[in-house]
């Protein structure tokens, strides 16, 4: 007689877990997917036109996250026609190194368009830059080359911190180019053990 392992779905109940029937791998999916399905995944993409990524016009987003311990796990994926710095800031509370005001609210999509749940995160777009300095700089990459197009994504999640505002800034390094920053996160309270 097999044995058949139960898995405890944390609410008192178990499951068999499933497996594919001409591998006979486990069938699962990774957590972010699993988040998604509990309708905790949000996406933010903003793209310009043609010639329209320009030195002083850069893509923007502004995050303010809640005081809470749910806490956004955000990856990032960028596009360019030509070359682009991409960069985010983290505000460490003195204006004179980080100082974000104005632009248009962000609205985040549910990744689940059957869930009714909301985003934490405060967002804007378009917004004006007083101060972004390089000791508050936490990631910066460039991408595209000379005449060529570029891609970049981040492949694994960077956790923000909650009680903090956040830049994320795609730069053109020569005026006229073209090009789209998407962010894509899930919101989630660690368990205790």
């Amino acid at each position: 007689m097999a044995f058949i392992p139960l898995i405890g779905t944390g609410d008192g109940t178990f499951q068999v877990p499933q497996m594919d029937a001409m591998t006979r791998a486990l069938t699962t999916i990774s957590y972010a997917h699993h988040e998604i399905h509990g309708g905790s995944g949000f996406s933010l993409a903003q793209s310009t036109a043609e010639d329209a990524l320009d030195i002083a016009a850069p893509l923007t987003v502004w995050i303010i996250t809640p005081n809470t311990t749910k806490w956004a796990h955000m990856t990032w994926e960028l596009s360019v026609a030509t070359m682009a710095l991409f960069e985010i800031f983290e505000d460490n509370g003195n204006a004179a190194h980080f100082d974000i005001s104005g632009g248009s609210a962000g609205s985040a999509l549910n990744a689940n368009r059957n869930s009714t749940k909301s985003s934490g995160l405060t967002l804007a777009t378009g917004v004006t830059i007083t101060a972004a300095t390089a000791d508050v700089l936490i990631y910066s990459t460039y991408l595209g080359g000379f005449k060529q197009a570029g891609t970049s994504s981040k492949r694994h999640e960077v956790i923000l911190k909650q009680n903090t505002e956040y830049l994320f800034k795609l730069t053109s390094i020569a005026d006229n180019n073209e090009g789209s920053l998407v962010l894509d996160w899930y919101e989630h309270t660690n368990k205790t053990p």
